[in-house]
């Protein structure tokens, strides 16, 4: 009776820990599948959505290329930073914000690359001081608006000395699902201010 009852028992645990590592199986290939892209977007978007220009930069405050065309695609602007230890909005820390788009040479999928280099140091914030990569990345588009259009480069040939009004956002995974992250974003500087004139 009692070998019987420790069988049962026994029985239960096992079907318990088989269920468990099915489990953590199941959430490890679903995070493989979905975060890269997901997370990009969202560090991407946060970065456009602070973008900023210094006050007497001289050179363009915005650069894209290859928003459409995964391996050529380059993108660098400035991007405010808040404190880490304050949530006034005054304290912040400026950095240069780049992406960058490569194949990993030893198996050939792609990653995408942000590097971030503060203005001024040590910087205050630190997210104006991380290295990140994204590997997995499947497709990547990344389109601006000018305005009137939806367009794939920005500020290349110098023509124009500001920020986009928004950006568009699209990441897919490299697995066979290709699962997809987007987002639409409004650059908050890029807003124009008209002062009314009092009467």
């Amino acid at each position: 009776m009692a070998a019987a009852m420790a069988g049962l028992l026994l029985a239960a645990v096992f079907a318990v820990y088989y269920a468990a590592v099915n489990t953590v199986s199941v959430q490890n290939t679903w995070r493989a599948r979905h975060e890269p892209a997901a997370e990009a977007v969202a560090v991407m978007a946060r970065d456009l959505a602070c973008a900023a220009v210094p006050y007497g930069l001289t050179n363009p405050p915005f650069a894209a290329s290859g928003g459409g065309r995964e391996e050529f695609f380059r993108m660098s602007f400035y991007s405010a930073f808040p404190e880490a230890s304050s949530n006034d909005p005054g304290f912040y820390s400026l950095g240069r914000v780049s992406y960058s788009l490569r194949k990993d040479p030893l198996n050939g999928r792609m990653v995408l690359a942000r590097e971030c280099s503060p203005m001024r140091a040590p910087a205050r914030s630190q997210g104006a001081t991380v290295r990140q990569e994204w590997r997995g990345i499947g497709r990547l588009e990344v389109l601006f608006f000018d305005g009137s259009a939806w367009v794939g480069n920005w500020g290349e040939d110098g023509g124009t000395n500001s920020l986009p009004a928004a950006a568009r956002i699209s990441i897919a995974g490299a697995r066979e699902e290709r699962k997809e992250a987007g987002t639409e974003v409004v650059l908050n500087a890029a807003r124009r201010i008209t002062v009314e004139k009092s009467r």
